[in-house]
């Protein structure tokens, strides 16, 4: 039994719709105006180094502030003050929050 060339294929190809070609059209004309574009002051973000944070004791963001330990937070920041580092991440667990929201406050 042999297939005809048409069973082997989908029915619509991504290629075929003019859909996908209008989108490409639109990004590559628009592709040198964005190469073009000069950063200004406010967008140079050169100055920002950071990392996210999760102190050592916690294997978790849940329990950075369930087993919240200020000193070794403090001196793990000062150790990455030291490495040049000004920005940090950390997140903040609704979880955490919901549980025992006046204490997880006073450690925030």
């Amino acid at each position: 039994m042999k297939l005809n060339s048409a069973a082997r294929r989908p029915a619509t190809h991504n290629l075929a719709r003019p859909r996908v070609w209008i989108v490409t059209l639109i990004a590559l004309c628009s592709l040198p105006g964005v190469l073009a574009a000069q950063p200004t002051e406010a967008d140079d973000f050169r100055w920002i180094h950071g990392a996210n944070y999760t102190p050592s004791y916690a294997a978790t963001d849940v329990e950075t502030w369930l087993r919240y330990d200020p000193d070794t937070i403090d001196r793990e920041l000062g150790f990455a003050e030291r490495i040049g580092l000004n920005t940090v991440r950390v997140f903040l667990q609704s979880l955490v929050y919901h549980h025992d929201p006046d204490r997880f406050l006073a450690h925030f």
